[in-house]
């Protein structure tokens, strides 16, 4: 095994570390405040989103790239549909919101993410049209996925040629699926955020993590500033602020 290949291995598991620890993390600090976590329908179906992620380790592990963002595109479409879920029926009882969510399985699009509110970027209208539009991106290219096709089968032969082990991704196809992944994860922690009640983020996010992989999320650093104003960052603000804006890559 190559460094390089270590570096990907590495970077790999703290992406899947840091989403798991996200989700978590918020289904247990919701259950400690007054809501009723049974009415929150992004914690609801929480489950799929470890699951999925404990597949996604397995499958690239054993070099299956496609699966990988099947796996990806899947949780990706569930964690805009929840968000949406809890927007639209926050009151509503899971009988309903079941049946509700059972309406915008009819549409497999994605459509309805315009129509998402994000209480984080409030003050940023420009924030939510560039996230809307980068999660759109991914989904389309996730979705290319989705089927086989003659294109994605000439894709798979020209890599084989490239492999040097069997069943082992190439160090190229190891960044690019990292780059896919610690995307989509940041995604849907951004939509996992904005369907959280403030004190759930604030009690992640304050002590910052600095080998929090979704640091690099120009939408999580957002979200990492509304809590600025917390005694524990007053003293040291503006080094925060500089190693925040340091380490954003996407």
């Amino acid at each position: 095994m190559t460094d390089e290949t270590q570096i990907e291995l590495d970077r790999h598991k703290k992406i899947c570390n840091s989403f798991f620890d996200t989700v978590i993390f918020s289904i247990l600090n919701y259950q400690r405040g007054p809501l009723n976590f049974q009415d929150n329908f992004f914690l609801r179906v929480s489950d799929e989103f470890v699951e999925t992620l404990s597949a996604v380790e397995i499958l690239m592990k054993n070099g299956y790239r496609n699966q990988c963002r099947r796996e990806c595109r899947f949780i990706l479409e569930l964690a805009i549909k929840a968000a949406y879920i809890n927007q639209q029926n926050d009151n509503e009882n899971f009988k309903v919101q079941i049946e509700n969510f059972q309406n915008l399985l009819k549409d497999p699009g994605i459509t309805i993410i315009k129509q998402l509110k994000y209480s984080f970027f409030a003050d940023s209208p420009d924030l939510i049209e560039e996230f809307s539009l980068q999660v759109r991106r991914m989904y389309g290219t996730l979705c290319k996925y989705v089927h086989t096709s003659p294109d994605q089968l000439i894709e798979k032969i020209e890599i084989a040629e490239k492999r040097t082990t069997l069943g082992k991704l190439t160090i190229e196809e190891y960044r690019a699926l990292n780059d896919e992944i610690g995307k989509t994860f940041s995604y849907i922690t951004v939509l996992l955020f904005n369907s959280m009640p403030q004190y759930v983020v604030g009690d992640f996010l304050e002590p910052r993590k600095d080998n929090y992989y979704f640091n690099k999320s120009r939408f999580i650093a957002k979200i990492d500033e509304a809590f600025d104003y917390k005694h524990e960052r007053r003293a040291k603000l503006e080094e925060l602020k500089k190693q925040r804006n340091s380490e954003i890559e996407f």
